[in-house]
């Protein structure tokens, strides 16, 4: 037998032991998987280096969103506050006592997110990672909501808790009882369902844009909204959590609370240039029969019809919303194949627009 034949049978004989031993160790249950025995340094550090090592290897490369955007960074605060800061704390915030006993124990972000630049923590929030607890994201295509919870977690080190405390504002007063309790604090054990902490006691929304203006809107719509988020039919890693903590009565009690508020004073939204407003202006009256586009209006701006009103509504939502139509994340009929066919200085137009416009009280649905 030659020495090369020799040196390779050696080889697989060594490959083929390995296994069989590392087959009898797995099999013997000698390593103890137990939570409350800790990982010996051997396979911490195979367990570290292989998840940094992984996430570098599917982060995306496509840039961020501007970071620094108020609406992003208040969204992501709001998702983060009671998701996230349960297990892995907040400025002012210990992490819940259990999650001590946790193997990995989640870290204290403001000490590990440097770590990593902001694409790869953008793939982990949306991806979650094995063997730690930590969830992917619930929302398929929402990646605006994950680079929110970005955005914010950029901000931990050294943001002090009275700062965390003056970024969320203080919690809504319960004005009275009933429905306007719900809205303020949400059901018992579940403030994550409490609206007036995004959306206001009036319904108002955050002034940066990060949540919508739903004063006014048809309590059908907000209803048939709210429950489309508790099922996934519309994808929101922010809403589907508050949606699914409310029951059917609440949802509606909720969307009858909202639907009969008078729309508070719109924010002075910045001046359009002339060119997009005639362009989103003759969209939004005739349409474009060239491309099949009916006019904003017919569905928009009528009474009675079964669309929400958009006048007065934030224009970086509205955009928001426009792209997610055209992006086939957030599904309907109608307004998809419209968005589709929008450019994106269209987009940005119409958005414009609508938030330039007063807000009507809209007549009941048919």
């Amino acid at each position: 037998m030659s020495r090369r034949r020799r040196f390779v049978l050696g080889i697989a004989g060594l490959v083929v032991a390995a296994i069989v031993a590392a087959a009898g160790f797995v099999w013997g249950g000698f390593y103890s998987v137990a939570a409350s025995a800790p990982h010996n340094r051997v396979v911490e550090w195979l367990l570290d280096i292989g998840m940094q090592r992984s996430v570098v290897a599917h982060a995306p490369e496509t840039p961020p969103p501007a970071l620094d955007d108020p609406a992003l960074i208040v969204a992501g605060l709001r998702h983060f506050e009671p998701n996230c800061a349960p297990c892995h704390g907040a400025p002012g915030i210990l992490p819940e006592p259990q999650t001590r006993a946790m193997l990995p124990v989640p870290p204290d972000l403001a000490t590990k997110i440097d770590r990593f630049n902001d694409n790869e923590l953008f793939w982990i929030i949306e991806n979650g990672l094995k063997y730690t607890g930590m969830p992917g994201w619930p929302a398929a295509g929402r990646d605006d909501e994950v680079w929110a919870v970005v955005a914010f977690v950029r901000l931990l080190p050294g943001m002090t808790a009275e700062a965390f405390d003056a970024l969320a504002g203080s919690p809504a007063p319960a004005a009275g009882a009933g429905v306007a309790t719900l809205v303020a604090e949400g059901p018992p054990d579940a403030d994550i369902a409490a609206c007036a902490r995004c959306h206001g006691m009036d319904g108002g929304g955050h002034p940066s844009g990060a949540f919508p203006r739903i004063a006014g809107l048809p309590a059908a719509y907000i209803e048939a909204e709210l429950e489309a988020f508790a099922t996934g039919r519309r994808p929101s890693g922010i809403m589907a959590p508050a949606a699914v903590a409310l029951s059917a009565a609440e949802r509606a009690a909720v969307a009858a609370y909202y639907g009969a508020i008078i729309p508070p004073p719109v924010p002075a939204a910045p001046p359009a240039d002339d060119a997009a407003s005639a362009m989103a202006g003759a969209l939004v009256a005739t349409g474009d029969n060239r491309r099949a586009i009916p006019p904003c209006a017919s569905c928009h701006l009528q009474p009675g019809v079964d669309a929400p009103p958009l006048t007065g509504q934030f224009a970086n939502y509205l955009e928001a919303q426009l792209r997610l139509f055209r992006a086939g994340t957030r599904r309907d009929q109608v307004m998809t194949t419209i968005a589709s066919l929008l450019t994106d200085a269209e987009i940005a137009a119409l958005a414009q627009w609508f938030a330039a416009s007063p807000p009507a009280v809209p007549a009941p649905m048919r």
